[in-house]
């Protein structure tokens, strides 16, 4: 028997088992908070709830939580082996262990232990145990010791042109303290305005500047550094730059933070791109030197691209981070969860505020917006129109290459009046 059934505690009284704090623990149970005191944290912060851990422990239960310890997902053998076979058919080159799939299956609601899925992966692609075993690849790592007072205190920024053979450029922005805060596709990553238009949008994004920006030596980043420079002196002028640099060029390879992810993408995502794109592309009719080709390509392949690659940071900003406690800085926790609670893990949160209506401001009217165009506004409409006359199918990475050889002809047909000189507008900002 119970000797508290009322569910009364010292933390405020009775806790209502409400849908609205179902739904609150099991989110925060999906982006992969297995710690009860961040999740206590978070309750309190976010939903001004307070209970004890015991208490957390019987709301779980009461609310029929879904936990890969508890094993109430639910599911029948079959439907395991599906869950795990849909995200192994997007992984063509095996680089995601169980541990990934795992962390993604929760980012939909779905808490299978990690033993169920490896066995699955094992009987389903016994050849990727050994893919990914440390001594199948010659390695090359990024060494150093990264250190951080906090959130915002450098960003590390760099371009990624490591996909460019299949037309994706990614300009990406990591917060020293862990986090990353975004990878942009961007028709090419060694243009200055599409670099700086894409930091003026985590700028804006997150509410203020870093204290310093980082990059390698780049011509691309003249224009950033003469932006965070500016913003810096007109947000915080009782800053001394000369005590804390508001930009620091380094070497690619000293810029580890953000290079240490690229090599983490190419794994988990990039490699997947890149087969799902060389697979279809010969059969698809693809032309390669061909604008209206290329166009079309990149009005199928971009938005695609992006959503993958976006959840991929979401997967790798959940991943819990092993308990380290030698490291200075943030560990065992997701990054996101040691980018919103830096106090927890000895840090501070050094985002200097500003106007944001300026960023705005600066942003209506600068050339990258231009720049991170990848086809001008005209040819979007002529695409959704030979879309339509296709019935519209379904878009996936699966799917890309099929679309865009049914596409081909009534395109065709709505771009042959078209002079050439607006032809030759298309892909013009993947050129340097």
């Amino acid at each position: 028997m119970s000797h508290n059934p009322e569910g009364n505690n010292q933390h405020g009284g009775k806790i209502e088992r409400t849908p609205e704090l179902a739904n609150a623990i099991q989110g925060y149970l999906n982006r992969n908070i297995k710690n009860y005191d961040h999740i206590r944290n978070l309750l309190s912060v976010e939903h001004n709830i307070d209970m004890s851990k015991r208490s957390l422990t019987r709301v779980i239960g009461d609310l029929q939580i879904q936990t890969a310890r508890l094993r109430n997902h639910g599911l029948s053998v079959e439907e395991i082996v599906q869950c795990v076979r849909e995200k192994l058919i997007l992984d063509p080159t095996c680089g995601r262990g169980p541990a990934y799939i795992q962390e993604s299956l929760k980012l939909e609601g779905i808490h299978i232990p990690i033993n169920d899925i490896r066995a699955v992966m094992k009987m389903l692609e016994p050849e990727g145990f050994l893919i990914r075993h440390p001594d199948f690849h010659r390695r090359n790592v990024h060494t150093g010791k990264v250190v951080s007072i906090g959130p915002n205190e450098t960003w590390a920024l760099d371009g990624h042109e490591k996909l460019t053979a299949i037309g994706i450029s990614i300009y990406g922005i990591r917060d020293r303290w862990g986090k990353v805060l975004k990878f942009q596709v961007v028709p090419n990553a060694r243009n200055e305005y599409a670099v700086e238009y894409a930091y003026l949008r985590v700028v804006f994004e997150s509410g203020g500047i870093p204290l310093t920006v980082s990059t390698d030596k780049g011509t691309e980043t003249g224009g950033i550094y003469a932006r965070q420079v500016s913003l810096r002196a007109t947000f915080a002028p009782e800053i001394d730059a000369n005590e804390i640099p508001p930009f620091i060029f380094i070497k690619s390879t000293r810029n580890i933070s953000i290079e240490r992810v690229w090599s983490t993408f190419l794994k988990k995502e990039g490699r997947n791109l890149q087969k799902m794109w060389n697979d279809g592309e010969k059969i698809s009719g693809f032309i390669k030197g061909n604008r209206i080709h290329r166009a079309l390509a990149d009005w199928i392949w971009i938005p695609l691209a992006q959503a993958s690659i976006d959840a991929f940071v979401e997967s790798f900003n959940n991943h819990k981070v092993r308990r380290q406690p030698e490291k200075q800085g943030p560990s065992d926790a997701p990054y996101w969860y040691t980018h919103q609670f830096p106090e927890e893990f000895g840090g501070e949160n050094v985002l200097i505020k500003g106007d944001m209506k300026l960023i705005e401001e600066i942003m209506e009217n600068h050339p990258g917006r231009e720049a991170m165009k990848f086809y001008p506004d005209w040819f979007a409409p002529l695409a959704e129109e030979a879309y339509a006359k296709i019935m519209k199918p379904k878009l996936t990475l699966k799917t890309a290459w099929r679309v865009f050889a049914q596409m081909l002809v009534p395109l065709d047909v709505l771009i042959r009046d078209l002079d050439f000189a607006r032809i030759e507008q298309l892909a013009i900002n993947r050129e340097e």
